[in-house]
């Protein structure tokens, strides 16, 4: 796997608009994880610690920072990206240009995906993006 010093989210822009989703009728859906994969972050060096080559997957609208969270980068499969949040129905797969490297060329990532109702983890909202609808 090549570096990922310099990877910024290659979803970012303003054609997103945020969904906003009602509380898990089970309540078995949990807070974004605040250590490891998925956690907030602000640029990759938040998520040096994470075991892989993680980045920092962010959605930015007009140049500013919304949010972000810790992604592997350079993934090769759904497999590569975990389990889902617990209780939460968001899917983790390996997307390509989720992140650019230090060239601008597009690299894969994972990402929570939260097309067609799935629930993001508490703290997280599902934004619908050009390459479908992501958790941030």
């Amino acid at each position: 796997m090549g570096t990922t010093e310099g990877l910024t989210d290659g979803s970012t822009g303003d054609d997103s608009t945020a969904t906003t989703e009602a509380p898990d009728p089970t309540g078995d859906c949990t807070l974004q994880p605040e250590q490891g994969e998925y956690m907030p972050c602000a640029d990759a060096f938040e998520c040096s610690g994470i075991a892989g080559s993680h980045g920092c997957a962010q959605h930015l609208v007009n140049d500013t920072l919304e949010s972000g969270y810790c992604a592997l980068a350079e993934c090769e499969s759904d497999a590569d990206c975990g389990a889902n949040v617990k209780g939460c129905t968001a899917t983790p797969t390996c997307q390509p240009g989720v992140f650019m490297d230090a060239n601008m060329n597009p690299v894969t990532g994972c990402v929570l995906d939260c097309d067609d109702g799935k629930t993001c983890p508490i703290g997280m909202e599902c934004y619908e993006l050009m390459g479908g609808a992501r958790c941030y």
